[in-house]
Order: C-alpha cells, then structure tokens, then sequence
C-alpha cells in the first residue's frame, strides 16, 4: 500500500501512539538498541526519545529537496546572522516565526551547498521524476502487525528506492551506514513496496556531507547486505510482534556471564603481537 505525503503527513508517520500498529525502521532498531522493556516504557509514555544532534539539518534538507523551496519557507525560518535569541529584537523574530523550526545563518550556507550538491550528484534527474516522501505499507496478519517505510524517493517504474543520507564524513560513510542499519531501512522499504508488486532493482543512498562546500555521492547497497537486512527485519518482527501477543516487555535474562568482545583494531593489534 502506498500513499501520498497528503493521506499520510509525516507527523502522522512517525506520530502512532500507544503499542503501534505499524513498525518503521526505526522502531526496531530502537527495540534492538534499547531493549524490550525500555520498549515497553516507550509504548506507555512513560519515555521519550530526544532528537539526534544534527537531526534538525537533516530535516531541513529532505525538506527543501523532497517538497520544494516554498514549502521550505513555510516551515523553516533563517536567523539573521548575528541576531540574539535572548535580546529584544530576537524575541519579536522569534515571536513572528512561531511554529517554524529555525535554522541559523551558517547552517543556511551549508543548506545550500548540501541542496547544490545532491542537485549536481548523477542520478538527480531521475530522482527528480520519484515520488517523494510517500509512506509504503505492508500487513502482516500472522504476526498481527504491519511494517512501514518512507523512503524520500521512489521511482516505481524503474523499481528503485533512494534515501537522502547527511553525513558530517563521506570517507566514513560506509562503516557508519550499516551501524546505522540502512541496509535495513532499505530492506524493509523493498518488503514493503514489493506487496504493491513492485520488485526492488537498487537501493540507493544518497549521501551528502554537511559542510560548507559539501560532497555528495550516489552509493548503492549491494545486495548481500540487503539480505543480512531482511533477515534483521523478520527477527525483529517477530521478536516485536512475540512481546505484544504475550502483552510482555520483560527483557530476556541471560543465566551466564558473557565474554567481553574486543574491537577490531584491538584484536588486529594482537595477532601482531
């Protein structure tokens, strides 16, 4: 099921309250990271999730790039340079933007450098002619819940899902990308539009740094990561979908203690040694 950024805002998207009916992305990686009882805290209220440093620009470009520069100005307000919050006059600015998320005046410049960039990458032309912002769907009555995915384009001819990625260090990007589980965002996206019978050919990430003078670059997800992505996805749903049938968020208690694991540079070192 596939529905438009008008019957699905995404304040709605992201907005489900109490034990949610459909499961994105980022629910289950929350559940992976935290844990089922800090999940079971988060369905009741009783926690909150903070917004990420550095989401707020990367809010701001999948905006200006996915619903144009008119939209942009209706959301976003651009503090003038040198303007204190705290004076007078920054408190009369503040008071006529009421309701925008604001942006200061060097993220602006960087804003235009990202929008630039990501307008020059390769693949431009043909995300320009995507659908944007549109939320996928997929049932899944066995496990008595749904998944969700919003990828900022897809092209359903072609088959293709491209996602808009911020990155303060594109020569990092790749490590920081799977840390991030986007190879299961895409997987996920890639189940859900293929309900829609839609076979999924590439899934792009388009990576853009924030910076003055900013990089971007079209990079695809190779397609045993998309499977590792899959297999992620399915474990989750039904550890997710186990836990609501069993109205239980107790976390698992593991009866032995476990070993330490090293990282990778450590364990390079010692066989060295």
């Amino acid at each position: 099921m596939i529905l438009t950024p008008h019957q699905l805002p995404i304040s709605e998207y992201h907005g489900a309250g109490g034990c949610p009916r459909w499961w994105s992305k980022t629910s289950l990686m929350n559940y992976k990271k935290y844990g089922p009882k800090w999940m079971g805290l988060y369905l009741q209220g009783q926690i909150h999730t903070e917004r990420p440093d550095g989401a707020l620009q990367g809010q701001a470009i999948d905006c200006y790039l996915t619903e144009g520069a008119e939209a942009f100005a209706k959301q976003w307000a651009i503090k003038p340079d040198g303007l204190s919050l705290a004076t007078k006059e920054g408190k009369a600015w503040k008071l006529d933007n009421d309701g925008k998320e604001i942006l200061s005046h060097r993220d602006n410049l960087i804003l235009c450098d990202a929008v630039d960039a990501v307008r020059s990458c390769c693949m431009w032309t043909q995300i320009e002619k995507s659908l944007a912002q549109h939320t996928i769907r997929r049932d899944q009555p066995a496990l008595g819940i749904g998944l969700q995915a919003r990828p900022d384009w897809i092209d359903t001819t072609n088959g293709i899902i491209f996602d808009l990625k911020k990155t303060r260090d594109l020569d990092q990007f790749g490590k920081q990308a799977i840390n991030l589980g986007y190879h299961l965002q895409a997987a996920l996206a890639g189940f859900c539009i293929s309900g829609d019978g839609i076979a999924t050919e590439h899934s792009y990430l388009v990576a853009v740094e924030w910076s003055r003078g900013a990089r971007c670059r079209v990079l695809e997800i190779p397609h045993e990561y998309l499977i590792a992505g899959h297999q992620e996805m399915v474990r989750l749903a039904q550890e997710v979908a186990d836990h609501i049938h069993r109205e239980d968020w107790s976390d698992d208690v593991i009866d032995h203690p476990e070993m330490l694991s090293a990282p990778s540079y450590l364990e390079r070192n010692m066989g060295q040694i």
